[in-house]
């Protein structure tokens, strides 16, 4: 009994070494979040995983990746937001998926999203976020390996995708027009996949939102505004099919892929909200609800209004967000890459966004493929309509980097 009793002394102290010197390990770290979890359980992907068919290469067990974050976690608590958010600020269809796949590739490291959806699928559960204690994100691609090859993140910064606000497509003008504050939050705003009583199958959707000032650089992507105004319509087109929709014999017969399907399906758009278009840029509300004001009469005979509108508010107000953060928190460098610059100074531009993410270049760089022809779509009458417009929108620092487009 003495030699018992010994034995169980010696255990009793050792358990309170061992989880003395854990507390005081761990002190200045905030509660493990259950979400710490899902680390290794998903297999998140690309934006467009189809893109991206690389072999896997690695693949962790569930159990042990999530230990080792523990671990980690607990030793280093100041290393919570590392890496640091680069935001990839785009309107969307100027290169998006281009840039962040060339990005992954090159430099053998995981990308981002606000998008939990675009990084998961149904099968895998719940997303996975860049910092494990904090669900709203980013997301990133994981290191499952079961849809695309699987890469770490960054310890310096992790290219994440935004699309920010003022992009919905077939919308009146309330639903577009915005300030710089929504603006921001809108570029830190996202959604998640939760998964309920470990069905796979019993998900939901949840929006979700970061504080902005996690973010510390931004490449800002333009394209041409009449190329991406086209490429909208092709989108449009792609996600009818998509869909399925019941309406889409009728839309494919009446929009053609072409010059004539494009011209047709501005004329609609366009027309659709005439009525409530004229009102509101009639009025002194747009100017007190946007920076990006314009009158009713530069607008009205310009073709897809609307989506030039949008352009050139969604690129003044992305340096009107960035200024906030500046403003009330700390710098944000900003790199700004032409998604024309891919064709013409394609090294050049690859070499910036590297160095720009404190990155090294260990991929090998891959051709850029230029997969459409727009010339027709607009004649000479239109193209000097929407340059007006765009300039009378645009704001000193908007229309110092679009107006060559218009030269």
């Amino acid at each position: 009994q003495a030699k018992a009793l010994i034995v169980l002394c010696f255990l009793c102290i050792g358990s309170y070494v061992y989880h003395g010197n854990k507390r005081a390990a761990t002190a200045d770290a905030p509660p493990i979040d259950i979400s710490i979890d899902t680390i290794g359980g998903n297999a998140n992907t690309d934006t467009n995983a189809d893109i991206d068919a690389e072999p896997d290469t690695m693949m962790y067990p569930y159990e042990e990746l999530r230990q080792k974050a523990k671990r980690v976690f607990a030793l280093h608590p100041d290393n919570e937001f590392v890496p640091k958010i680069a935001w990839l600020m785009s309107f969307p269809n100027s290169g998006t998926s281009f840039t962040m796949i060339l990005t992954a590739r090159l430099t053998e490291r995981a990308i981002a999203s606000n998008y939990g959806e675009e990084v998961t699928t149904r099968e895998m559960g719940d997303t996975l976020s860049i910092y494990p204690r904090r669900p709203e994100g980013p997301f990133w691609s994981g290191m499952s390996g079961l849809l695309t090859t699987p890469r770490p993140l960054p310890d310096t910064y992790v290219l994440t995708k935004t699309h920010c606000g003022s992009r919905c497509m077939d919308c009146p003008p309330r639903e577009y027009v915005e300030t710089a504050e929504s603006f921001l939050r809108r570029c830190a705003s996202g959604y998640r996949r939760k998964m309920f009583g470990g069905d796979k199958q019993n998900w939901r959707r949840i929006d979700v939102e970061y504080p902005s000032e996690r973010v510390h650089k931004a490449i800002h992507l333009i394209r041409n505004p009449m190329h991406n105004a086209i490429a909208r319509f092709h989108l449009d087109y792609r996600n009818r099919q998509k869909s399925h929709s019941a309406d889409i014999r009728a839309f494919t017969k009446k929009y053609k892929q072409d010059k004539r399907g494009f011209r047709a399906w501005c004329r609609d758009l366009d027309g659709r909200y005439a009525s409530e278009n004229e009102r509101y840029f009639s009025s002194s509300r747009s100017s007190s609800q946007s920076q990006s004001a314009v009158s009713w009469d530069v607008m009205k005979d310009v073709p897809c209004h609307t989506e030039f509108f949008k352009w050139t508010q969604w690129h003044n107000l992305a340096h009107e967000s960035i200024g906030l953060i500046e403003k009330e928190h700390h710098e944000v460098p900003v790199l700004t890459v032409y998604y024309e610059d891919y064709v013409s100074r394609y090294n050049e531009t690859v070499d910036s966004i590297v160095d720009f993410l404190e990155q090294e270049k260990v991929g090998t760089l891959r051709d850029f493929q230029v997969r459409s022809n727009y010339d027709g779509y607009y004649d000479s009458e239109h193209v000097g309509q929407i340059r007006a417009m765009v300039e009378a929108i645009s704001n000193d620092n908007t229309w110092e980097k679009v107006k060559h487009y218009f030269q």
